[in-house]
């Protein structure tokens, strides 16, 4: 056996045991048979190279000088590899078997695996193999690097990133984009139809629910398409837009202006290769979007440089193929701005009108692109909308959002960062003195704090800062923190302003949320305090019978009198009140001045369920009940119920 047919002895073997690996668990008797002979094919093998070093390039190996990419074993493997992030694997004379089935088990670990854990490098270090080493792939050495194999490499990245929607590595692309694509030729970008496709793959995964990202690679892939465009070709323009099929008019907008704001290279050739991208049906929306960027942002304001810059370009660009959409919007910047002085807008009302009108957009589009376009372009407005503190326009946005959801449950997730913006901004007004219109209405479609309850305690106990709405959002945020509230209200005991200000505010409060606060304020207040939690109750929608009812057991006539106020609204609660105060045992007339006292209040409050337990009372035998049977009989004359 010579050595090139001792290496692909060593190959078969290897991709045999690592589709043993996957299959069978460490111990099985067939795959440490497979294994042991594994090993015997590498021993084979070190009798003409020691060690045994394989460079993995994507679709490539590469082994003692020479490159194996010819067969379906080789791609297999340099494929297997290249997805663990693997760039060599080195085996050493003395390997035993335990230490290849640990490299063996290493290499079938799924990549999400691999990554968890530090890369093959550190889970093989952390066995003790002292005859295996891995060295991990660390791509940003790539990004100094020329040549095919960093193409490859990242053309590989790009598109493996987006088959598999793996986060990490779509990060990792992101980060390095703009290096790779700013590395690249013009001909790599037009010929190379494998990495033009992955790249292209790479911006779809992107443009679905990655806005941010997807922004910032097309303004990247723009800067180098601009850095090449003396050697891009009319012929090649076709290709280059496939890498802006995805951006809209306001991102190519963005690209403009940026180009024309800070790009000092981007002359009149650039403005043709733009002219060219872009073509002539989408111009027109990309020239107003132009002009609402430079009237709502100082990107031009005393900016000699770009004024000087947008002059040569008109000058210089006609006669060149630029559109004349685009002269004429040169020409409006000219005309329309002064670079000196600053833009001549009235800035307030033009951003109230315009954010006005994407709310009239939003409630009449059924496209749920463009529904999505819209509601990116508020949050764009949003510094405007909280500087303006502009809350009739959130409420209005608000009503439109919740009809969206309800027809398109589906784009719920859009709304989740102005929905965040949404929560902070109202949360930061809680503690302005400045009862804005429409607040209460936003506090209320609220569904939960962005800041923690310890936060609004100390707000409330320690800096004193109640209203309503505080307290509202509190306790719909924080359910279960009432026991901390009603611990910090106790130490504040003796504070009866402050408890009467808590009790007062408390009143305004949707009643579901504060009943039993409400409740607990009673436990650990005085007479007062307790009087005042009444009336407040009395004046709420809901009602807490269980805890007005143990009022009736034992606490004064005058707090049992206004829970009779209350438990009045339930027929129910009535009957049951009548039961808890005359239903009670007198033994030799024990309880009698109690039961007088309760008959007294019953009657007053006209509860007129008591009359079949007055009827009762007033048949009671005994002299010492005299006083109870004459009692019950006046108060059922009274009602002229009869006597019985």
């Amino acid at each position: 056996m010579d050595k090139e047919e001792a290496l692909i002895e060593f190959l078969k073997g290897l991709r045999i045991s690592l589709n043993n690996a996957s299959v069978y668990f460490k111990e099985h008797p067939f795959y440490l048979k497979s294994v042991q002979e594994f090993k015997q094919k590498i021993d084979a093998l070190f009798a003409f190279m020691n060690p045994i070093k394989i460079n993995i390039a994507p679709q490539s190996l590469f082994i003692d000088g020479k490159n194996y990419d010819k067969t379906q074993l080789h791609t297999e493997l340099a494929t297997l590899f290249h997805l663990r992030k693997i760039k060599t694997i080195e085996i050493r004379e003395g390997l035993t078997v335990d230490e290849l089935l640990n490299l063996l088990s290493a290499l079938a670990l799924p990549p999400k695996d691999i990554m968890k854990n530090g890369g093959l490098r550190n889970i093989l270090l952390r066995q003790k193999n002292m005859h295996c080493f891995v060295e991990d792939l660390d791509y940003s050495q790539l990004l100094g690097a020329v040549g095919e194999e960093a193409k490859d490499i990242w053309g590989y990245l790009f598109g493996e990133a987006a088959q598999n929607r793996d986060e990490q590595a779509i990060n990792n692309c992101v980060d390095n984009f703009g290096a790779v694509v700013g590395n690249l030729k013009a001909k790599d970008l037009t010929a190379d139809d494998n990495l033009k496709k992955n790249i292209c793959s790479f911006l779809v995964c992107l443009k679905d629910g990655k806005k941010d990202k997807f922004d910032r690679c097309s303004r990247e892939m723009f800067k180098a398409i601009m850095k090449n465009k003396g050697s891009i070709g009319s012929e090649e323009i076709e290709k280059v837009k496939e890498f802006f099929k995805d951006v809209n008019e306001e991102q190519f907008a963005d690209m403009l202006l940026e180009g024309l704001v800070k790009d000092d290279s981007f002359d009149a050739l650039s403005l043709e290769l733009f002219s060219k991208l872009t073509g002539a049906k989408n111009q027109q929306d990309i020239s107003r979007s132009l002009l609402e960027r430079i009237s709502s942002k100082d990107a031009l304001k005393e900016n000699p440089r770009a004024a000087k810059r947008v002059k040569e370009l008109l000058s210089k660009s006609q006669n060149q193929a630029v559109s004349e959409v685009y002269r004429n919007i040169l020409s409006s910047l000219l005309k329309d701005i002064s670079f000196e002085k600053g833009v001549f807008f009235d800035r307030s009302r033009l951003h109230t009108n315009f954010r006005y009108l994407l709310l009239n957009l939003l409630e009449e589009e059924k496209d749920k692109g463009k529904l999505a376009l819209i509601v990116t372009k508020i949050t764009d407005e949003w510094g405007n909308i909280v500087n303006d503190k502009d809350t009739r326009f959130l409420r209005f946005f608000c009503d439109i959002e919740i009809k969206i959801k309800g027809s398109f449950p589906d784009l719920a997730g859009l709304f989740e960062d102005i929905d965040k913006r949404l929560t902070d901004f109202v949360e930061h007004l809680l503690w302005e003195n400045n009862p804005l219109p429409e607040l209460g209405y936003l506090i209320d479609i609220l569904n939960k704090s962005s800041l923690d309850a310890d936060y609004y305690l100390n707000k409330i106990f320690s800096e004193e800062r109640l209203s309503p709405s505080v307290l509202k959002l509190f306790f719909k945020s924080f359910p279960d923190q009432q026991g901390s509230f009603l611990k910090r209200l106790e130490k504040r005991n003796s504070d009866m302003d402050f408890i009467i200000r808590v009790i007062n505010n408390l009143k305004l409060v949707e009643s579901g949320l504060v009943l039993g606060i409400l409740a607990g304020i009673y436990g650990l207040s005085g007479e007062m305090a307790r009087i005042e939690v009444l009336k407040v109750m009395s004046t709420l929608s809901q009602i807490n019978g269980s805890f007005l009812l143990s009022i009736l057991h034992k606490d004064s006539g005058y707090l049992k009198k206004q829970a009779l106020v209350v438990l009045r609204r339930d027929p129910q609660l009535r009957k049951e009140a009548c039961g808890v105060m005359l239903a009670i045992p007198s033994f030799l007339g024990l309880k009698n001045d109690l039961l007088l006292e309760n008959m007294d209040l019953i009657d007053e409050a006209g509860f007129k369920e008591a009359a079949d337990y007055l009827q009762f009372l007033r048949s009671r035998p005994y002299f010492w009940n005299k006083r109870i049977r004459q009692k019950a009989g006046e108060i059922l004359d009274k009602w002229n119920v009869g006597k019985g």
